[in-house]
């Protein structure tokens, strides 16, 4: 089979790229040669230096907003030119690389069909390397010849706003100048365009080898026992190869990709604010319309693109073959799920809620969790909300009464339910211990420990808003001067008078305890159950691993063994979310309805204090900490949803390519 060119496919673009001084000869960087000159000169000549001049024009004009905003749309959309121009350069021995890699065998299509299966790819990828010339060349010629077309040119306007160090308003210095910035502009856009389609065009052989990979895999079924083991073994290698490929493609752009979304949007609102300015259906207005379609183009390119590689990543997914998967197990130590979330476990223990073996029983815990509950939850929530009835007719004094209390009242419901449903925990926990939960493999362990990892690391990441909100809660009366007037952190009712000492202090100390204890419990009360998510997500992992290593079973008792076991394994995870759903189904019900509203009152108090005061500080603080409480949740529920739809397709793999039918 005729050997197959990746570099012919996109045989433009890297013509394109080697006029504009961005492709130097062979499978290496910049040479001391002439090419090198000559890239050195273009490149700084007609994209550094103009940028530059425009740039050094916004000092001139930035008291003028209309001006300044005429300049800002297209000096940002430039800058943003040298800098892919820097980083292109700057990493064209790895481009180079990337290049070469294609050229090896693993990459080749092995069958004539496999050529077949990628080729609306490349075939996509140059009809929107066209299509991509469009906004752009109509976009560049309004601009080129709108001072014509309106007649300034005659006033000596050039196409782009700019500082010189001459006249650019008397001849020849205008005319020059005039041509200079075309040259420039015409240049710096097909840079920008090329640059562009080299990094779609590598996210496009990504897609393909994920095809070719796909098709490779599907045809493993149907081939003799003798061969199977010899094409197992390339596709793993291909697999691997793929990743890493992609990693170092990952490298190549990611700082391009960047600057791009980042430039893009601003440039877009600029662009539109600009549009409200100029005339109507003027030059300047339908070149401001192209450059508007000429950025939108250039973000679909990168979110297409990468919108097709992760398609294919998903199904691939599936497909993560190791060589492990032909080997013996590994005797290993038992697995401890509990240790892996030891430090929420411990904090729970400390605010009552983790009693031993899960069981609450008549003992001196069970009696120090009452106590600590009802007095710094309960009680703390109690006097808050007695103090609705004393302000309701004050609406600044109630909503920032009601923002707070709607939190504090919701751990209590919390941990109402917790302690209700402590018996279901306490089997879910012991589910766990169970051989069939066990990672029996290292590969399995690796699956595990990255989905724990994960949520370790949220966890600690909860405690930064929380932490900064409570500590700011706990000192503004302190900070604005108000505790001279016996202020409390929050606003309660007692049945005394704290506004004489000692009983203020007593009481400022009393809510300083309570909602640092109480937003502690509902903090690791949060992270138990996206805990809860987060080992039902590895129990998936888990499954699939084993799916996958059906395909080096043999069709007969192996084969029925691990079906078996697969299939005990997969009921005993549904068993274990249908559990965890019931333990705590109520407590996200009354998350998401209270998160909902308090948010809404916090925004609402914000409208009036003092702005860049610490209650200011202390109320983003909490938006953001209700704002991160919601996402655990629905970033942890999310993942397992994920983790059952990549199952779905390794058990489809898995029965498709071994042969069997499961009716």
């Amino acid at each position: 089979m005729q050997r197959f060119n990746w570099k012919l496919t996109i045989k433009p673009n890297i013509v394109a790229l080697r006029l504009l001084g961005l492709w130097p000869e062979g499978n290496e960087g910049y040479k001391k040669d002439l090419y090198a000159v000559y890239a050195f000169t273009f490149l700084n000549l007609f994209i550094n230096c103009h940028n530059f001049f425009q740039a050094v024009n916004i000092f001139f004009v930035y008291t003028d907003l209309e001006a300044l905003t005429a300049i800002i749309f297209v000096t940002i959309t430039d800058l943003l030119a040298s800098i892919k121009v820097y980083y292109f350069v700057r990493n064209i021995k790895q481009l180079k690389a990337l290049m070469a890699a294609l050229d090896t065998q693993v990459f080749q299509p092995r069958r004539l069909d496999e050529e077949h299966t990628f080729y609306y790819g490349p075939k996509f990828w140059r009809f929107i390397y066209v299509v991509y010339h469009f906004p752009v060349i109509p976009t560049l010629t309004a601009w080129t010849i709108y001072p014509v077309m309106d007649g300034s040119v005659k006033d000596y306007r050039l196409p782009f706003s700019a500082w010189y160090p001459y006249n650019s308003r008397i001849s020849p210095y205008y005319e020059i100048t005039y041509g200079y910035q075309v040259l420039c502009i015409w240049f710096s856009a097909f840079a920008v365009i090329n640059t562009d389609s080299m990094i779609t065009a590598l996210m496009m052989f990504i897609r393909a080898q994920c095809d070719i990979l796909n098709d490779s895999v599907k045809n493993l079924g149907s081939l003799s026992s003798a061969d199977y083991n010899s094409n197992l073994l390339q596709c793993v290698h291909h697999h691997r190869t793929i990743i890493s490929f992609a990693k170092d493609c990952n490298k190549f752009f990611d700082r391009i990709v960047l600057g791009q979304f980042f430039t893009s949007a601003l440039a877009l609102a600029l662009t539109m604010f600009q549009l409200t300015i100029v005339a109507p259906l003027s030059s300047e207005f339908y070149s401001l319309i192209f450059y508007t379609g000429s950025m939108t183009t250039e973000i679909f390119l990168y979110c297409w693109f990468g919108n097709e590689v992760e398609i294919k990543k998903s199904f691939t997914r599936a497909l993560k073959f190791d060589l492990s998967t032909v080997s013996i197990n590994i005797v290993m130590d038992k697995f401890d799920w509990k240790l892996k979330i030891h430090i929420n476990i411990l904090i729970l223990r400390l605010v009552g809620l983790w009693p031993k073996n899960n069981l609450y029983k008549s003992n001196f815990y069970t009696l120090y969790a009452f106590i600590s509950i009802n007095l710094f939850i309960n009680a703390h929530n109690f006097f808050q909300a007695a103090n609705i009835l004393f302000v309701y007719k004050d609406l600044a004094a109630l909503t920032a009464i009601i923002f707070v209390t709607f939190t504090d009242l919701l751990s209590s419901v919390k941990a109402y339910y917790y302690v209700r449903n402590m018996n279901i925990l306490r089997r879910l926990m012991s589910d766990l211990e169970e051989e069939i939960f066990q990672p029996k493999r290292v590969e399995q362990r690796l699956l595990v420990q990255q989905g724990l990892d994960q949520w370790r690391l949220t966890y600690v990441a909860f405690w930064v808003p929380v932490g900064t909100t409570l500590l700011l809660w706990a000192i503004f009366p302190v900070m604005d001067g108000s505790f001279k007037e016996y202020r409390l952190p929050f606003s309660a009712w007692y049945p005394y008078n704290t506004k004489v000492s000692p009983l203020y202090e007593i009481t400022y100390v009393y809510q300083v305890i309570s909602i640092w204890f109480l937003a502690t419990a509902n903090l690791n009360m949060d992270t138990m159950v996206a805990a809860l998510m987060a080992c039902v997500g590895c129990q998936c992992e888990i499954l699939c691993d084993k799916m996958k290593r059906l395909f080096g079973c043999d069709a007969g008792t192996t084969f029925g063994r691990e079906l078996v076991d697969c299939i005990r394994h997969h009921k005993k995870i549904l068993s274990f979310a249908e559990n965890c759903n019931t333990f705590f189904d109520k407590i996200v019900l009354g998350q998401f309805f209270t998160s909902s509203v308090s948010l809404a009152l916090a925004m609402f108090q914000l409208t009036l204090v003092q702005p860049l005061s610490s209650e200011f500080y202390s109320l983003l603080f909490y938006v953001g900490s209700i704002s991160v409480q919601i996402f655990l949740y629905c970033w942890f529920g999310n993942e397992v949803e994920v983790k059952v739809r990549v199952l779905v397709e390794v058990l489809y793999l898995s029965v498709l390519n071994s042969g069997y039918w499961l009716l």
